[in-house]
């Protein structure tokens, strides 16, 4: 579609009329420099366009072209600026999937059925990838022109968006809840992770504010925030909530996202669930309690060492026994 051939130009219908018996007069030197000047003016417009421009009459002949789109012809090879080459057909001749797409989408602007049309597509070089996105607008002069054409360059927005792609599917391949939120709360980015972890769907997450979908302790949220804004990191435990209301022990992490000017732009919260290593810590803790409490209440001294020969333990009966406290060993 960017790219150019020679085709034979197909002019559009001669839309200028005359009234019967009346000769059309020619324009005085007044109005062709007044032309002239206005087609200079159209011409420096196009030119200070970023995008590639082609202007093409009714039946989809190329009548005009921008400097953007003869610099992009020179470095493609092409022959000539394709002034005079038909843009259907040069679509219709292409091999490229989405040629037919904007052939169809440029007749449908030139038949009148829609005022615009756009359409991304890719347009890969052996040297390079390339994304590009085609706009077509229709003339408001009935002067025989029948749209103006633009492709804008839009691989430094792609490539972004695919690399987003690629972090968001690696994200959601970690076992861990992944969210992204703006300064005010409200998530933007929510991982397979958050939804398995918190129940919420990414459709259902996304948008609303982390303090009604997950965070069942609001004071928490500004003691992080204070730490965010001095340390730019918050990491501990906390009590999270699940979409049925249920509650469980968490462990979270979150940082400060900084933008280029370096102000504060977005935080990154990771969290995992800790319930099942907190109930082993507390039975474990139960278990150490009541070993202690069965050794105190023993008449017999019983002491503990660790494998450096320390004393680590000793219970009630033999701290009486050596006239020492486990503080003093």
């Amino acid at each position: 579609m960017a790219c150019c051939r020679k085709v034979p130009a197909t002019r559009g219908p001669d839309r200028r009329r005359a009234e019967p018996g009346m000769p059309r007069a020619a324009p005085g030197p007044a109005q062709a420099t007044l032309q002239a000047e206005i087609m200079r003016a159209v011409q420096a417009t196009l030119d200070a366009m970023s995008a590639h421009v082609a202007v093409v009459d009714q039946a989809g002949a190329i009548v005009a072209v921008n400097s953007a789109w003869r610099r992009f012809a020179a470095r493609e090879g092409a022959r000539s600026d394709c002034v005079g080459s038909n843009y259907l057909e040069v679509c219709d001749a292409a091999s490229q999937p989405a040629a037919g797409d904007a052939a169809q989408g440029v007749r449908d602007v030139l038949a009148g059925m829609s005022d615009e049309f756009e359409l991304e597509y890719s347009c890969h070089a052996p040297h390079e990838r390339r994304w590009y996105l085609l706009r077509v607008t229709r003339c408001a002069a009935d002067e025989g022109l029948g749209a103006i054409i633009a492709h804008e360059d839009i691989t430094a927005r792609s490539v972004a968006d695919e690399r987003l792609r690629m972090q968001a599917a690696l994200l959601d391949d970690v076992d861990a809840a992944v969210v992204l939120a703006g300064l005010d709360y409200v998530v933007q980015v929510w991982s397979d992770g958050a939804q398995r972890l918190y129940g919420w769907t990414r459709e259902e997450a996304i948008g609303r504010d982390i303090r009604d979908l997950f965070v069942a302790e609001h004071e928490l949220v500004g003691r992080a925030g204070s730490s965010l804004r001095e340390e730019g990191l918050w990491a501990g435990e906390f009590l999270a909530r699940r979409s049925d209301g249920s509650a469980f022990s968490a462990y979270g992490r979150q940082r400060l996202i900084r933008d280029h000017d370096g102000a504060a732009a977005a935080v990154v919260g990771i969290a995992i669930d800790i319930s099942e290593r907190k109930r082993a810590q507390e039975d474990l803790e139960s278990a150490r309690n009541y070993l202690q409490a069965v050794t105190d209440s023993m008449g017999e001294g019983v002491f503990t060492l660790d494998p450096a020969g320390c004393l680590v333990y000793l219970n009630r009966a033999a701290q009486e026994m050596l006239g020492w406290s486990l503080e003093e060993t």
